[in-house]
């Protein structure tokens, strides 16, 4: 971590000495033509100066590459957005990623990356709503926790006279004071006549 912050400093540094050495060249700049046209003195200067880092090779794909890590790492799907702002700030360093980059609005190209990413892994989301990665790793979180949620299963049910055999496994049924018969799994008991509707109703 030494040598990553030493690092961030010399640019730090740099980007603070360019810019004073830009501004002063201004001002040695502007008196020496005033000197020069001493009627110039009615006309004032007005310049901004943004100094910045350039943004590192590759950096424009992170649309791509934070969707990618959604789709691929559940635990990058639940963690915060400064987590993952800090997870491309290290493979970007020193370069400062701008600490809102998953809360603003994407634009086109950045759009049209992650359609195509969500694309290949078969996923569909509506980006004109979707449209910060923030929301889109929201949108993703939820259909991950669908997913889980929804579970199959597959088993061999046959009812007998005094018993229910589940996959090779026998339960003896009891007739409840109603009439209807059941069998207990557990603590808890389950009617046998519901049990072989809703197996009749998926068949």
């Amino acid at each position: 971590m030494i040598a990553l912050r030493s690092s961030a400093q010399e640019l730090e540094h740099h980007r603070k000495g360019l810019a004073g050495a830009i501004l002063k060249a201004q001002r040695e700049a502007e008196a020496s033509y005033r000197a020069q046209h001493p009627e110039a003195g009615a006309v004032s200067v007005l310049s901004e100066l943004y100094v910045y880092a350039k943004r590192p090779k590759g950096f424009s794909s992170y649309p791509r590459d934070i969707t990618e890590w959604f789709l691929i790492s559940r635990e990058a799907l639940r963690e915060t957005n400064e987590a993952t702002v800090a997870r491309l700030q290290a493979k970007h360093h020193p370069f400062k990623v701008p600490p809102n980059l998953l809360t603003r609005p994407l634009p086109p190209k950045a759009i049209e990356q992650v359609r195509k990413v969500l694309t290949e892994h078969g996923k569909n989301l509506d980006l004109r709503a979707n449209n910060t990665l923030s929301k889109i790793k929201l949108a993703l979180r939820g259909k991950a926790s669908a997913s889980l949620a929804s579970s199959a299963y597959q088993a061999t049910i046959s009812f007998g006279a005094k018993s229910v055999v589940v996959n090779g496994v026998e339960y003896p049924t009891a007739t409840h004071e109603k009439g209807y018969r059941r069998i207990r799994i557990g603590r808890d008991w389950l009617r046998c006549d519901v049990l072989e509707a809703l197996l009749q109703k998926g068949s």
